[in-house]
């Protein structure tokens, strides 16, 4: 799954690993080259799907980058009610 994350001028734009168990889907990336991430971004968020009907709607991400030494923490207890766009004057 490709993502893009813009916050504090940083845009940080990857192919990232997607994990599904039950409510639970995890996405995970590095970046582009294993032997030196330049980058660790975890995001889990707890989202129903067809069978699992009762989940919690929150979310939790974490990027941190090695270029810039940048560490955002990011929780959103309803990501039902979430956007998925940069707020204006962060692209």
């Amino acid at each position: 799954m490709s993502f893009r994350i813009a916050a504090r001028g940083l845009i940080l734009e990857g192919i990232g690993a997607v994990q599904r168990d039950a409510c639970k889907v995890t996405l995970f990336d590095r970046g582009p080259d294993p032997k030196r991430p330049d980058r660790f971004v975890s995001v889990v968020t707890n989202k129903p799907d067809e069978v699992n009907q009762i989940c919690t709607f929150v979310g939790d991400a974490q990027i941190r980058t090695s270029v810039r030494g940048i560490l955002l923490r990011i929780h959103d207890s309803n990501t039902a009610n979430s956007t998925c766009e940069c707020p204006q004057g962060n692209t």
